[in-house]
């Protein structure tokens, strides 16, 4: 059984054309006219108009979707303000939330299976910040390198600090060492050929344009 609300909200959000019918498991139907993910009409088993859709809060069941009838014209939308609005705006921004988190997962997955020159781990027992992990690295190579965490990912490149990409997107050093501070991370570090390092942060860049 769906949250037959939760399935109004996915489509919404979605931006889908169609008619949906959403039956609840105990019986009775609301029937929701959409147009690119606004509401032009709504009606149902016990009456019509915007009141119909608080039922979906409390029911569950099953949606279907079907072809808008041939002679529906959208004239009117039915906004969904109040309480509607708000669930519409929480699950926007858990979807937001859970597209930084793919996409930041994705980058770490990729850094790990790009075959670095080597790579090893610093242990949070060590208690070290971004930027005493940053002498260390300064002390024991030259070549491009690229530190791992859980929340953020630094790029070095010939001395230089050349990003900081987190679940939030690119932040500058001060956040990432306050983030460092509150949080002691496994610290993990890879050391790239000066063409492979270019070319995982190039796709980083060009993905965020």
């Amino acid at each position: 059984m769906k949250i037959l609300a939760l399935e109004l909200v996915k489509n919404v959000l979605n931006k889908e054309t169609g008619l949906f019918i959403f039956q609840n498991k105990d019986g009775g139907v609301v029937r929701v006219f959409m147009v690119n993910g606004k509401i032009y009409r709504v009606d149902g088993t016990y009456g019509e108009g915007k009141n119909e859709l608080a039922k979906l809060f409390v029911w569950e069941g099953d949606v279907y979707k079907k072809q808008l009838p041939s002679d529906f014209k959208p004239e009117k939308e039915i906004p969904l303000d109040g309480f509607y609005k708000i669930v519409i705006w929480k699950a926007n921004e858990s979807k937001e939330e859970t597209k930084w988190d793919i996409k930041f997962d994705g980058l770490l997955q990729k850094i790990r299976n790009s075959f670095p020159l080597v790579d090893f781990e610093i242990p949070k027992g060590l208690w070290l910040s971004l930027g005493e992990v940053l002498d260390i690295v300064r002390k024991y190579t030259k070549y491009d390198v690229v530190i791992t965490t859980d929340d953020f990912i630094l790029f070095y490149d010939e001395g230089e600090i050349k990003g900081i990409y987190s679940r939030d997107g690119f932040i500058d050093f001060q956040k990432a060492q306050k983030l460092s501070k509150d949080n002691f991370y496994d610290w993990k570090v890879y050391v790239f050929p000066d063409e492979k390092f270019k070319e995982i942060y190039s796709n980083l860049m060009d993905s965020e344009t």
